[in-house]
């Protein structure tokens, strides 16, 4: 920023972007002039200092007002003038204090000399320190010289009262002397009061007071110029502004009237949609209460026909027991023979149900595909409880055992116990909805092959297809695969027991492996080339396989 700039750029330049070069280039500018108007004010450099310091202050914390002047020199000499007498005020008001002070320590001086020293310099100090009524009671009492009853009388009280009330004024001024050093007796109170209120005013100085309080009440104040002008109002302005008195309120009472027209209108609409819907509440009650009557006619018809069914049926005669043939495919045997009767309630992995267990129990076609559906609903929260926690693991020593290094495939599951419990328990609740009891127990059991019936059996066998504690089981491919019913090797080991190797068929692998394994699915779905025999350089090995081919049987009588 320019130093030469005027005074309008550089309060500006300061005011907008804060520039602390033009407001050095402001006080460099105008310094002696804020300087010397402090010195002649005050007379001594120090304060004059002093007076520079805070005129400056003054201007950076104004700069935003004094944008549009465009010297500052007027503004800086008359801000300096003020500062300087405020510096003489405070000043006076501080020798003022010292002098006090001096005047107390000349009182205590004298106390100390003698008691009876006059302690009127510190009674204003004293009544200062009073209750307000108290205060008035000891001025109107002692330095006006009132008498106690119009002390009481001015202070609503009885006399009696008023009395008491000043010895205790009384009391509290003579405590007042005395925690301040002053040896005063019990009515010391009384006595500065009654020297101070012996000094007599001087000489004209009532006259001089009234004077000046007639002229100072010459003086309107605010309201007083107010009812003046409304006074000295023509005619026609006092109808006008009393119209304006009286419209203003009729205004503002017309706008509440129509707020409240509105709110009454909104609410007719709310209350009309109301009844709309309660219209239509009604209706809809009319048509549930009809549907309540058709309902009640309905079980009536129904208990009627089964009483008839009823009576029909006990008016049956007694069928004769049945007789079987030598030539029927079924045979009958007594229950109990079926709880201990060991068959198979599923025939695969996949849990479909056994043709046996189906004519065993009796099952309708409805019975055979409700049981079916809870069946392969278990079994697919299996799966999917095991596709989540399933993991691919390096084979072990026994699961190497027979099979080549990198012909293995191994997989491991944890953490699947309470989810197959909970499936188990589903599984259990929902064939006991489907069948009677003694069917839902024996088909249950058996499941047992198929399905742990509870957490303690931890058997490992090819039947089974659930494992609910932790397990790991491993495929490999089978060289005496069928393409015609193409299998994979396995084996499974739970709590350390591991199942006798068996082919699984390729259908009854699970759907969670199926990707993993799909390769040695495909080949052992493909069919082998025909074996070669009789050619020359035949070995007699399969050329698909590579399984030996089995040795011709002997002729008999030769070698």
């Amino acid at each position: 920023m320019d130093a030469a700039a005027p005074d309008r750029e550089l309060v500006g330049a300061y005011a907008r972007e804060g520039s602390e070069a033009a407001f050095r280039s402001l006080v460099a500018r105008h310094v002696n002039l804020v300087y010397a108007t402090a010195f002649r004010q005050l007379g001594d450099s120090g304060m004059a200092e002093e007076v520079t310091q805070n005129v400056f202050v003054a201007l950076a914390r104004k700069a935003p007002r004094l944008v549009g002047y465009e010297t500052l020199a007027g503004w800086l000499h008359r801000t300096a003038i003020l500062e300087a007498k405020a510096r003489i005020r405070s000043e006076l008001r501080r020798r003022r204090r010292e002098d006090v002070a001096a005047t107390l320590d000349t009182v205590h001086a004298n106390l100390a000399a003698s008691p009876e020293t006059d302690l009127s310099p510190l009674l204003d100090e004293a009544l200062l320190h009073l209750r307000d009524a108290d205060r008035v009671a000891l001025v109107m009492r002692y330095l006006e010289d009132r008498s106690l009853r119009e002390v009481g009388a001015s202070l609503g009280i009885a006399e009696d009262a008023a009395r008491k009330r000043v010895s205790r004024a009384l009391e509290r001024v003579t405590e007042f002397f005395r925690v301040r050093g002053f040896e005063v007796p019990a009515a010391g109170g009384a006595v500065v009061l009654a020297q101070a209120g012996a000094q007599a005013a001087p000489a004209g100085l009532v006259a001089t007071a009234a004077s000046a309080g007639v002229a100072a009440g010459g003086a309107a104040t605010g309201i007083q110029l107010l009812l003046f002008q409304i006074m000295s109002l023509t005619k026609t302005q006092a109808v006008i502004l009393g119209a304006l008195v009286v419209a203003l309120p009729w205004a503002w009472q017309e706008h509440s009237l129509g707020a409240l027209r509105g709110a009454d209108a909104r609410l007719a609409v709310t209350e009309s949609a109301t009844l709309v819907r309660v219209s239509d509440l009604e209706a809809e009650t009319a048509r549930v209460r009809g549907g309540l009557e058709r309902l009640r006619a309905s079980v009536g018809e129904a208990t009627s026909r089964v009483a008839t069914l009823n009576s029909t049926l006990a008016a049956r005669p007694t069928p004769k027991p049945y007789q079987w043939s030598d030539a029927a495919s079924l045979v009958r045997v007594p229950k109990e023979f079926l709880k201990v009767l060991p068959f198979r309630g599923v025939e695969n992995l996949r849990g479909e149900l056994s043709s046996m267990v189906k004519t065993a129990l009796h099952f309708t076609e409805s019975e055979s595909a409700s049981v079916q559906g809870a069946v392969h609903r278990f079994l697919d929260r299996y799966d999917g409880a095991v596709a989540r926690a399933i993991r691919p693991v390096e084979p072990g020593e026994e699961e190497l055992r027979g099979n080549e290094v990198g012909s293995v495939r191994t997989y491991e599951v944890k953490g699947i116990q309470d989810v197959v419990a909970r499936a188990r328990e589903d599984l259990v609740a929902e064939l006991g909805m489907l069948l009677d009891p003694e069917r839902a127990k024996i088909f249950i059991e058996s499941l047992g092959s198929w399905l742990p019936l509870n957490d303690e059996d931890l058997s490992v066998s090819s039947e089974r297809a659930i494992y609910p504690g932790d397990h790991r089981f491993w495929f490999a491919p089978n060289s005496n695969s069928d393409p015609a019913a193409p299998s994979l090797r396995y084996g499974v080991s739970q709590a350390g027991r591991f199942a006798i190797t068996a082919p699984m068929a390729v259908s009854d692998i699970p759907p969670y492996l199926r990707a993993e394994l799909q390769d040695w699915i495909q080949a052992a779905s493909q069919p082998r080339p025909a074996a070669v025999s009789g050619l020359p350089g035949a070995t007699g090995v399969d050329a698909g396989a590579g399984d030996p081919l089995p040795a011709p049987s002997p002729v008999p009588g030769q070698p």
